[in-house]
């Protein structure tokens, strides 16, 4: 089992070192199974405070990222101003700048620990959108692979479905913790 980002496990899967991918962000492909669609987030502490006369300070992946490069897009569209306050090759070092409040970071809201919200409204930051999850195989196919495809896709598509109803409960309730972005300046 290697856990890697998309961009680095795909490549694995078609040069045959790796028989399947879970991945996000991928999008369709000949050799990938789409099993759903995530809601994009922007998260950061419950008590992070973004003094407005600065750039929104970003925990991100080094490039290329396409949550990064999403990201980026979208606050350059609306206009709001922004740095990289720290990157990590690692998940858990986002995570745990987050949790440090040194930024926030662009995600899907599955698995987010309980002193992190969604500040998408908090902080009037663009909607993000979907991100689509994917099974990525390998040429090298098998009975026991197909079986194990099978099981994963009903699995995460069960999964998505439940996340589906429940990430607007999870918002809402995310957003209904104090969060108090500093005034915007005059």
């Amino acid at each position: 089992m290697t856990i890697d980002r998309s961009s680095q496990l795909v490549p694995a899967v078609e040069a045959g070192d790796l028989d399947l991918a879970l991945t996000l962000g991928m999008g369709p492909r000949e050799n990938a199974v789409v099993v759903g669609h995530l809601p994009l987030v922007w998260i950061a502490h419950r008590d992070f405070a973004w003094d407005r006369s600065r750039p929104l300070p970003l925990a991100v992946f080094p490039t290329p990222c396409r949550f990064r490069a999403k990201a980026i897009a979208e606050l350059d569209r609306v206009g709001v101003p922004w740095e990289v306050a720290l990157t990590s090759t690692s998940l858990y070092g986002i995570w745990a700048a987050v949790r440090a409040k040194l930024g926030v970071t662009l995600r899907t809201a599955q698995g987010l620990l309980p002193e992190l919200a969604v500040v998408d409204r908090a902080f009037a930051l663009p909607a993000l959108g979907t991100v689509d999850v994917s099974l990525t195989l390998g040429s090298r196919r098998s009975l026991a692979l197909e079986s194990l495809v099978q099981v994963l896709r009903g699995a995460l598509q069960a999964r998505i479905a439940e996340l589906g109803g429940g990430v607007q409960r999870q918002r809402r309730a995310r957003q209904a913790t104090t969060i108090r972005p500093s005034p915007l300046p005059l």
